[in-house]
């Protein structure tokens, strides 16, 4: 019986003298504070917290754990004692904390994740800067690293340099004395990226072409995402081969560039490192050293005296020269007659003559011309006024025109194939391929092409 009684004076001992807790003052910043009460007797009591500014709050479900998160609208600095009430039975305990909520605001902005290209030197630099807060604080990076250097790392706005490419958090800390023991933290942070700047190279010298609206090109790019060529020079410039993606470094970017306009076209290889962000996106690029294409025109031949259709008509009177012209760069001459000057004497009266010029370029063009000798070029209609017909034919002409005398067929040599007087001209056993026609009439001659298919 004594061991009975000793128990229950042990227990109400207990239950006269214990509390319930309610945890320890704190000095917090902003407006939300977690309540962390335990209470004494876990098994059969009930508890609730409140306010000494009148705040209620809900009984907790789980017993064993009275904690509580509270949130509410502050507009300057308050003090509030929160209530822990536990009840068992019939008897009710209650301890009390005492909370100070300091009105912080935290309005600090650092602007949007951002992206800064290796410069000309290789090196990382960027700026960054933040807005709003208290003016007092501290750069740092969330993962605390090392290789980042600050021109002043407690200005609001500074430059920072960093030793390697990559991207990482900067955050602007600003702390704010609350008293002992605790200090309030605004934060706030965004992702800078250095992003390495490819370089580009040319793998060809300075070019030209002769005769031709087109050329290959050649380049390198290291460390690239995407290349690409322009003209600088010239609009209408096509490269097939333009805008490369999915580059692997070192990369060749090798190049058909097609032009409009004979001159001088410098030609500029670009690469490009994209990084991109919800708003905006950045492209560190490099430019390497301008190609200079040169794309000269073949020289142009004039026939001189000017042919009329392939054909010139001159009288043989004493010496006859063709002459084939020059240009800018300084011409050499080649005729089919073994001659190497400007201009060729004309010893055949009724032939083909040809030539070959080259320049010093290297840039050549070839030319060939009709040249027809006659006792008095006044007398040859060069509208060759009369019909010949069909033409082109199987080698079956008529000719229709009143009083001719007579009628020739010429070959390329020079040379008669067909001497008569009717209109129907037959020239069936004869080669393919163009012929002259000659009429003579009381007052004119006349000449025409022929073909003969």
């Amino acid at each position: 019986m004594k061991k009975v009684f000793l128990v229950l004076f042990i227990i109400i001992t207990k239950w006269l003298f214990a509390q319930p807790n309610a945890g320890y003052d704190e000095t917090v910043c902003g407006n939300t504070i977690q309540l962390n009460g335990s209470l004494e007797y876990a098994v059969g009591s009930t508890y609730y917290w409140t306010s000494s500014d009148g705040c209620h709050f809900i009984p907790s479900n789980d017993v064993l754990n009275p904690y509580t998160s509270i949130s509410f609208e502050i507009t300057e600095d308050m003090v509030i004692k929160f209530y822990l009430f536990e009840t068992y039975g019939s008897v009710t305990k209650v301890d009390s904390v005492q909370i100070t909520f300091l009105y912080v605001v935290n309005n600090i902005d650092v602007g949007n994740d951002t992206a800064f290209c290796q410069n000309p030197t290789d090196q990382y630099i960027g700026f960054i800067e933040v807005t709003g807060g208290y003016g007092t604080g501290i750069w740092n990076t969330t993962q605390w690293e090392t290789g980042y250097a600050y021109v002043n790392q407690s200005s609001t706005a500074t430059q920072v340099t960093s030793n390697h490419p990559g991207t990482e958090n900067f955050c602007w800390r600003e702390s704010i004395s609350a008293g002992f023991p605790d200090q309030c933290i605004i934060t706030d942070c965004k992702s800078v990226t250095f992003e390495p700047t490819p370089n580009t190279s040319l793998l060809m010298e300075n070019a030209y072409t002769c005769g031709l609206m087109f050329a290959s090109i050649n380049g390198s790019i290291f460390d690239g995402d995407t290349a690409y060529w322009i003209d600088s020079s010239f609009p209408g410039t096509v490269f097939y081969n333009n805008s490369p993606s999915g580059l692997t470094n070192p990369n060749n970017v090798n190049d058909t560039v097609a032009v409009e306009y004979y001159g001088i076209h410098q030609l500029n290889l670009i690469a490009c490192n994209r990084v991109e962000f919800e708003t905006f996106d950045i492209c560190c690029t490099d430019t390497a050293n301008p190609l200079f294409i040169t794309f000269y025109e073949n020289p142009v031949i004039n026939f001189t005296p000017a042919p009329d259709n392939d054909t010139i008509y001159a009288a043989d009177a004493g010496f006859v020269y063709v002459d084939a012209g020059s240009g800018e760069h300084e011409w050499s001459y080649l005729w089919n007659t073994g001659d190497t000057t400007q201009n060729v004497e004309i010893d055949d009266w009724f032939s083909w003559y040809s030539v070959y010029v080259e320049d010093t370029l290297g840039c050549s063009s070839y030319d060939s011309v009709f040249v027809v000798l006659i006792e008095n070029v006044e007398t040859i209609d060069y509208l060759n006024n009369f019909e010949v017909f069909p033409n082109p034919s199987n080698g079956i002409f008529y000719v229709n025109y009143e009083s001719i005398e007579k009628i020739e067929v010429y070959d390329a040599n020079g040379k008669v194939i067909f001497n008569g007087k009717k209109s129907e001209v037959d020239i069936r056993k004869q080669r393919s391929g163009m012929y002259w026609i000659k009429i003579v009439t009381s007052n004119d001659i006349y000449l025409k092409k022929i073909i003969k298919n």
